[in-house]
């Protein structure tokens, strides 16, 4: 590592004193475009990280299963975002929040409520399901409704 009139930071050279305020914006400018370029595809394309091979390998089938059920990726993207906003998907999760709730009722309320938010939390960290819906809100949402938000 050299360091000569300042110093030597991961291969890029960085002058010490007067540029530290230019850097300091030049890296907060660099960290913004690339979110705003994450955001921008997403919002473009929020089912981009989808590839039909991607998908045929994690479920185990070859595409010509996926085929036999959709014409095509876009179907397949609008019955992935139907599923993922169905009134039924997460109904076992809320039995079991209702259960939870039932199975405390003689608690203090605090106690019931401290429980219930418990495996409310359990469910959510367990469940990829809530993370994929809650992209599907954040992008496809977004876009679809854009003029309403």
């Amino acid at each position: 590592m050299y360091i000569a009139n300042g110093c030597y930071v991961n291969g890029v050279s960085v002058k010490a004193g007067k540029n530290e305020e230019a850097r300091e914006k030049s890296r907060a400018a660099l960290l913004q475009a690339g979110a705003d370029l994450l955001v921008e595809s997403a919002m473009r394309n929020p089912f981009a990280a989808l590839r039909l091979r991607g998908i045929c390998e994690r479920a185990g089938y070859s595409t010509g299963a996926f085929y036999l059920h959709w014409a095509n990726i876009d179907d397949y993207q609008n019955d992935l975002a139907e599923r993922l906003a169905a009134d039924d998907v997460f109904d076992a999760d809320m039995a079991a929040l209702k259960e939870t709730g039932e199975d405390n009722s003689e608690a203090s309320a605090l106690t019931a409520i401290a429980r219930v938010a418990d495996r409310d939390l359990q469910l959510l960290l367990d469940d990829p399901l809530y993370d994929a819906m809650e992209l599907l809100n954040v992008t496809w949402g977004r876009t679809r409704f854009k003029a309403q938000i």
